[in-house]
């Protein structure tokens, strides 16, 4: 049997690895909550020093954004000087239609009188190099009125009758845009005596004018014949004659042989044989050849039309 005094030291033992292993589980557990929070603690650490580090890179970008909103200004927001050195540069770029943008915006801005004349036609001539005749008209037009005593009033004035002129479309079509040549270069004539640059030119371009209304209406003549409207043709014939015989040299002929056309249609022997007569008696040597019209693009001086053909 074990005797008491054994068993006490046992129990003695046990109780004492019990309290070794039980110290040494505590040991752990302590030792790893305290890694946990050390490592929790560093990663917080890191954390806020990473956006330590960003904050003044943030900053930096900020201000570095402010800088390219100044060297990029948006076009609304440019005023007039900035407008007038960027349109210079666009103009020197060649990019002409945007330089127009920055006129359109400077004229209201502008508040030197001198300087609002030099805009106004400065814009009518990039229109007119961009082959925008309409708007270049209208704009031309308008400086002639708002400065009549301007040193480029014969310049703008020409300027206008060519637009009008270059827009004429052939005898077939609409002749509203010869008809106003025609208008404005009669104006143009009469202040020969003041306008004397342009004047050879326009003379030329009054006279081609002329004769494509004149041929359009012998057009409309000869459709009236062609429908068997009598009434019609008759007096379309007529108001050529009363239209064109003052300004058309050589003229007689041609609506004598018109009148001969016309009694030939309608079966009028009398009126055929007293016009044909007519015609042989004072042109014997007459023959019915078509009016020669200038070319409208060649008519005008080298240096106004090479802009505008260079679009075409």
């Amino acid at each position: 049997m074990v005797s008491n005094k054994a068993k006490k030291i046992d129990i003695k033992s046990l109780l004492f690895y019990v309290f070794i292993a039980t110290l040494s589980l505590t040991t752990i557990f302590c030792y790893t909550q305290e890694n946990k929070a050390t490592n929790k603690k560093n990663k917080l650490s890191m954390t806020v020093a990473q956006k330590n580090k960003t904050l003044p890179k943030e900053k930096v970008i900020k201000k570095d954004t402010k800088k390219t909103s100044k060297k990029h200004k948006a076009f609304r927001d440019l005023n007039y000087e900035e407008l007038k050195v960027s349109k210079e540069k666009l103009l020197k770029e060649g990019k002409k239609d945007v330089a127009v943008k920055h006129i359109e915006k400077m004229i209201p801005l502008c508040d030197n009188i001198q300087e609002l004349r030099d805009l106004s036609l400065e814009i009518s001539d990039l229109l007119f190099d961009e082959g925008e005749l309409k708007k270049a008209e209208t704009l031309y037009s308008n400086f002639c009125q708002s400065y009549p005593g301007d040193k480029n009033i014969e310049y703008a004035n020409y300027r206008a009758i060519l637009c009008n002129y270059w827009l004429t479309l052939d005898k077939e079509r609409d002749q509203s845009f010869t008809k106003n040549t025609i208008n404005l270069a009669k104006s143009f004539l009469e202040r020969s005596e003041i306008f004397k640059q342009y004047s050879d030119d326009v003379e030329k371009i009054l006279v081609d004018c002329q004769n494509k209304l004149l041929e359009s209406d012998i057009s409309i003549f000869k459709e009236y014949l062609n429908l068997g409207d009598q009434l019609s043709a008759k007096t379309r014939l007529a108001c050529i004659e009363k239209d064109f015989s003052d300004h058309i040299p050589n003229l007689e002929p041609k609506m004598l042989a018109l009148s001969c056309e016309y009694a030939q249609v309608f079966n009028d022997q009398n009126l055929l044989d007293t016009k044909q007569k007519e015609l042989n008696t004072k042109f014997p040597e007459w023959k019915d050849e078509p009016i020669i019209l200038a070319d409208n693009k060649k008519i005008v001086k080298t240096k106004d039309q090479k802009a505008f053909i260079d679009k075409f």
